[in-house]
């Protein structure tokens, strides 16, 4: 077999393929959802599921002094 007879080959098993053959990777639009015991549930992101976060960062002990002397 020559190249352009293997190309021409090829060719034609790839438009088989793209006409039998369903990609699944890209099918399914992304909706952000993930399956939980069957049933598709919104994925709530880490810090948002603790409503009573402590307060890292509290600066409430520094006063600011007077600088307009």
């Amino acid at each position: 077999m020559n190249i352009v007879e293997e190309l021409k080959y090829r060719k034609a098993i790839e438009l088989i393929k793209k006409e039998n053959f369903i990609e699944l990777d890209n099918y399914f639009k992304y909706s952000g959802k993930q399956e939980v015991n069957n049933r598709l549930v919104y994925l709530t992101p880490k810090y948002r599921e603790d409503n009573n976060l402590e307060l890292i960062n509290d600066m409430t002990k520094y006063k600011l002094k007077n600088y307009n002397k």
